[in-house]
């Protein structure tokens, strides 16, 4: 660990004390707000809060953006919201046509930025890691002035290198560079990885299986691989390919055992 993020950490630990928000801490992450209910990618409030009484406290969420050019959380607008919100149109709505959709049976409600701000503000120990589809650097812009300590709270998620500095220059203190839109090859990837002082990297499955994670030795830093829903799968790719943690929908924080269904 460099000596700016341990100095980070201990800002961090005076500001907030030692019991509310806090430095990210590498575990498994849930995605998309985690699996709640058997169903995956809600984004919702619902499985948010399942999660972190789970012990969650890394988060991903999907982002959109609506026709009025703000963010809601929802992974895309021609599929996820037919089952999800009971919405059919398939093109984006402005963010309060969003605000009123909900499924009258399923009840998972997606959020947006005021939603999660408030939520994150409720849950000190949660961080969102952002899944922006679309005009990345914008989104976090906006999210800057959506969040509450989003440099803190809020680890962006970049998919190509020159997304970095800009993502920096924005007071980010945590980035991960995600690599299942990044069009180069594992080398690239351990030539580039080396002039970013990154949180993580995070890699598609067919990239943890061709040995990508132990070439990141120079700095080593830790891996994610997603998503992962089987404990032995999450298990052989920490112990076979050297990954050191997974995206996941129902496992369990600590990958110890997996999460029973009702």
């Amino acid at each position: 660990m460099t000596l700016p993020k341990i100095l980070l950490i201990i800002a961090v630990f005076t500001l907030y004390g030692c019991n509310e928000t806090r430095s990210p801490v590498i575990s498994a992450i849930a995605h998309a707000g985690g699996g709640i209910d058997g169903k995956t990618y809600t984004n919702s409030f619902k499985a948010l809060d399942s999660n972190y009484a789970r012990g969650y406290e890394l988060f991903e969420i999907d982002f959109v953006w609506t026709s009025d050019e703000h963010l809601v959380c929802l992974h895309d607008w021609d599929r996820t919201p037919k089952w999800l919100l009971d919405y059919h149109d398939e093109k984006p709505l402005t963010l309060a046509e969003f605000n009123q959709l909900e499924h009258p049976k399923l009840r998972l409600k997606p959020c947006n930025l005021d939603s999660l701000n408030q939520w994150l503000i409720d849950h000190p120990k949660a961080f969102v890691v952002t899944d922006i589809k679309g005009a990345n650097i914008k989104g976090l812009q906006l999210i800057k002035t959506k969040i509450k300590d989003a440099e803190i709270r809020v680890i962006p998620q970049i998919y190509i290198p020159k997304q970095y500095q800009p993502t920096k220059d924005l007071g980010y203190q945590f980035v991960i560079w995600t690599l299942y839109g990044f069009p180069g090859d594992n080398d690239a990837v351990v030539e580039t990885y080396k002039n970013m002082d990154l949180f993580a990297i995070t890699m598609p499955q067919h990239r943890a299986k061709e040995g990508l994670a132990k070439m990141l030795i120079n700095p080593e830093i830790p891996t994610y691989v997603h998503t992962i829903n089987k404990l032995d799968v999450a298990k052989d790719y920490q112990q076979t390919y050297g990954i050191t943690s997974v995206y996941t929908d129902f496992l369990e924080k600590d990958l110890s055992a997996p999460k029973t269904t009702e």
